[in-house]
């Protein structure tokens, strides 16, 4: 058991102490008094403020209007074709198959004139 997760199962410990086979214990004098029984003495001390867990990112999902603007702004037919790589949304699809287009229109010298 990690850290952590000793932690996490104890709400509201602050601290707690391992002995080198494993045991651990709330109280210090506790873990000392085991260690000397032990071939290594070893107490190692864990405080709560060094161990919290990490903290997970939260993962924001575009609308696919914005997926859509996304697609639209991109400049190389990779960077397309990379950020369509796990889309679902036809409508994000057909925005990126036109932008794939529109690019490789752009690079052969046959894009369309849109300055009218």
């Amino acid at each position: 058991m990690t850290p952590v997760e000793v932690f996490q199962e104890h709400k509201n410990l602050k601290e707690y102490h391992e002995t080198s086979d494993g045991n651990k214990f709330f109280d210090a004098l506790m873990a000392k008094n085991h260690a000397k029984g032990l071939k290594v003495k070893e107490v190692k001390s864990y405080k709560r403020e060094d161990h919290k867990p990490k903290k997970k990112e939260k993962v924001v999902k575009l609308s696919a209007e914005d997926r859509i603007k996304a697609v639209e702004v991109l400049e190389t037919i990779e960077a397309v074709e990379d950020a369509l790589k796990d889309e679902t949304a036809k409508t994000v699809l057909t925005a990126g198959e036109k932008r794939i287009e529109e690019l490789t229109a752009a690079s052969s010298g046959d894009a369309p004139d849109t300055t009218k």
